[in-house]
């Protein structure tokens, strides 16, 4: 049965089914007619049933199975496609979602970056592309040379200051540790969430979810 159905930009819930039949004739001919129609509320269907009773209509009313759906009355979509792809997207499509989501919390939690420690001070440092590039860029220039002057960096929030050699590649170590680790994670998971076969299974995944 049809639960739902889109009308100006909008899921419309069904809460009804009534089924009737009826014949009509045309000189000779008659034709019966077997009807499923859908109710999306209590008026609609107290005045079908009125009609159809009136005119000495058999009729049923099944009353629609949607307290799982009932949260979508309403909500916008274009198409029942899109509406379908909503309430009841399929195992391979919810699968989709989920990889897409996982990827996207990674590269939140990697653009969020670090805390290092130097002695008694920790200081934080940002991680997104362009910073990763920056912090490879002086790794790879300053990585033969003596520790002379310092390698000028900043960490967030704060001005350009002079790190030790030392001090730096604490924080490329620290970095390349930190994305490595939840690179693998990441893929990790997106390969656990592929290989499930239960839709409500891949809803249950999270990013941090133990595997």
């Amino acid at each position: 049965m049809k639960k739902y159905f889109v009308e100006n930009g909008r899921v419309v819930i069904n809460k009804y089914c009534v089924e009737y039949s009826y014949h009509l004739s045309n000189g000779n001919t008659e034709t019966n007619y077997d009807v499923c129609q859908y109710i999306v509320n209590d008026g609609e269907l107290e005045s079908l049933t009125s009609e159809l009773e009136r005119k000495n209509i058999e009729f049923a009313v099944v009353e629609m199975d949607i307290k799982d759906i009932a949260c979508f009355d309403g909500i916008p979509a274009d198409s029942y496609e899109d509406a379908r792809k909503i309430i009841e997207p399929t195992l391979e499509e919810v699968k989709a979602d989920k990889i897409k989501e996982i990827s996207a919390v990674c590269e939140r939690k990697i653009y969020n970056g670090i805390d290092v420690e130097f002695g008694s001070e920790i200081k934080h440092f940002s991680l997104k592309i362009e910073d990763q590039l920056n912090i490879n860029r002086l790794a790879f220039i300053f990585g033969r040379k003596e520790d002379g002057e310092g390698i000028i960096y900043h960490a967030d929030g704060e001005l350009c200051e002079k790190f030790s050699k030392e001090d730096f590649f604490k924080i490329v170590d620290a970095a390349s540790d930190f994305i490595s680790s939840e690179t693998e994670y990441c893929n990790r998971l997106m390969k656990y969430t592929e290989g499930l076969e239960n839709v409500k299974d891949v809803f249950a995944v999270f990013y941090g979810f133990e595997i």
